[in-house]
């Protein structure tokens, strides 16, 4: 009986957490109130020779959406999936808690797909 009691408690403890969990601004990836914000980037572009970069969640329609729009276009851009640490305190820092979101070099962050507001504000060295 104790035994029983102990398992069940553990499990409605596991469904409680991952309710909290999924309920947090990390997994939201629906479109924020603004499209975009002006913010300074460039320090995220370090490393990389593309001036868009694309963080992402694999589970994100908009995402695949916003990724599937720019191999159309023929638009380089460096993607980071936030599901992978390296990117996941990247994406934190910018403190947008959406996805995707696309930066721009050097200070334009892009909320949600945008395919328009993309293209309004590409260089055309971003074209392949």
């Amino acid at each position: 009986m104790k035994k029983e009691y102990i398992i069940w408690t553990l499990l409605a403890a596991i469904v409680i957490a991952l309710g909290i969990i999924f309920r947090t601004d990390y997994f939201s990836h629906h479109s924020s109130d603004k499209s975009y914000y002006k913010k300074d980037v460039s320090r995220y572009f370090e490393g990389t020779n593309h001036d868009i970069i694309v963080y992402s969640l694999a589970v994100c329609d908009a995402c695949k959406s916003t990724k599937s729009f720019l191999a159309k276009e023929n638009i380089l851009y460096h993607e980071r999936p936030i599901e992978e640490m390296k990117y996941k305190n990247e994406y934190s820092s910018l403190q947008i808690p959406y996805t995707p979101l696309i930066l721009l070099k050097p200070d334009l962050v892009i909320v949600g797909y945008q395919p328009d507001l993309i293209l309004e504000n590409i260089t055309r060295d971003s074209y392949e």
